[in-house]
């Protein structure tokens, strides 16, 4: 059996010391061997959770969820089907914050194409968009609060007048 110190596990997959500590409070990491002198040792079956829990953030899931899914794969009686749930209901939870990311991305879009670089920045659209909250809030669908014309242009409304006349409608 392999005898590393934390800083060595942390090494070998990939983070910091304090992550391990860490983990370890948490209870997803068991606590680990001591050598006669006191010092905390670890080896192969730690490096391998500890890739197990990285690898399972990498996919989105809390550390909730992680514990969750380190219960399932110890478990004898835990079947795939418990595992294929937790990992739809993760994918949901990414579908609707790629939505709420592509609703922000739409309305800077609209906000960049309102913008004129000449204008003063205290007269800049995507500036007042952000002092006036006209921006989507995490999870919205691209919708803007209706009120002055930055609203509207954060929302796409093509009412919204330009002072420049060559410059195009959203």
């Amino acid at each position: 059996m392999d005898d590393w110190r934390r800083g060595e596990l942390a090494r070998r997959a990939g983070v910091h010391a304090e992550t391990v500590r860490y983990y370890e409070r948490r209870g997803l990491l068991p606590r680990p061997r001591r050598s006669t002198g006191g010092h905390r040792l670890y080896g192969e079956p730690e490096l391998r959770r500890l890739r197990f829990i990285k690898a399972a953030q990498q996919l989105g899931f809390t550390l909730a969820e992680v514990r969750e899914l380190l219960r399932l794969r110890l478990s004898e009686s835990a079947r795939c089907a418990e595992v294929k749930r937790r990992a739809r209901s993760r994918l949901v939870e990414i579908e609707r914050r790629v939505q709420a990311l592509e609703a922000r991305r739409r309305a800077l879009e609209r906000l960049l194409r309102a913008c004129e670089e000449a204008r003063p920045a205290s007269d800049c659209p995507i500036l007042a968009a952000i002092e006036q909250g006209a921006v989507p809030p995490a999870g919205a669908q691209g919708q803007a609060q209706a009120g002055c014309a930055c609203r509207a242009a954060a929302r796409g409304d093509a009412r919204v007048k330009h002072d420049n006349p060559d410059e195009e409608e959203p």
